[in-house]
């Protein structure tokens, strides 16, 4: 909330780096999703697991370290864009079972939306067996596929623009008859760094919209809350 009138006083642009809103497999997820393909929304569950502990920054608390902090801040982002309903109530689990470290090893949150709606976030750090990363449950069809963005790879070596993911990892619609393979569509992080320049060339709308962080850190903030108290936040 400081920031934010810190940006309203000062007319400068202020944006949270929410790139994951670019990752091929959301972009997937909101095709069918417009596409009518899921039918009416009813539970989305994103899930990222891995195995062990994290060193460097990731592995302090105070510098921003832990599994919900990283990818979970941007999960968060996505299932409040998936369901744009208020949300009503915020359940959390958070575990620190690493030696040596103060960081969070697993984080469940489940979030309960206005209309019935449900998502779970599922960062597990002591899973040596992936779940699906998306889970999604309409009135139509299931999706689930695995694997993460290959974006992040590929900027590693130099070639961002040049990821793709493997056939193998595309998901799969199943409507209850029949299943059927959905190509994941390209991602494009670079898209953010354009919205940004668009916004301060031309005014553009921000591809972030401030209002759309300050949900997500309502839903965090309840999360954390959840977690320490052990009871559900109700908004």
């Amino acid at each position: 909330d400081r920031m934010l009138a810190a940006q309203k006083a000062s007319g400068k642009l202020l944006s949270v780096f929410q790139n994951r809103r670019w990752d091929g497999d959301f972009l997937t997820v909101k095709a069918l999703l417009e596409r009518g393909e899921l039918g009416s929304l009813r539970y989305v569950e994103l899930a990222w697991q891995g195995f062990g502990a994290w060193g460097g920054w990731r592995g302090e608390a105070a510098m921003g370290g832990g599994r919900f902090f990283d990818l979970g801040a941007h999960l968060v982002d996505q299932l409040l864009l998936l369901f744009p309903q208020p949300v009503e109530r915020v359940y959390s689990v958070i575990r620190r079972d690493y030696e040596g470290t103060d960081t969070d090893s697993e984080a469940l949150v489940i979030v309960s939306f206005a209309g019935g709606g449900t998502g779970v976030l599922d960062l597990s750090g002591t899973s040596a067996i992936e779940k699906p990363r998306w889970r999604v449950q309409g009135s139509r069809a299931t999706f689930v596929k695995y694997g993460l963005d290959p974006q992040e790879k590929a900027m590693i070596l130099g070639e961002i623009d040049a990821a793709r993911e493997a056939p193998e990892m595309f998901g799969k619609l199943h409507d209850g008859k029949s299943e059927r393979v959905v190509p994941t569509l390209p991602g494009r992080w670079r898209s953010y760094y354009e919205s940004v320049a668009a916004t301060l060339q031309t005014g553009a709308p921000p591809s972030v919209p401030l209002a759309d962080s300050r949900r997500a850190m309502q839903v965090i903030d309840a999360a954390l809350k959840s977690a320490e108290t052990g009871q559900t936040v109700t908004f």
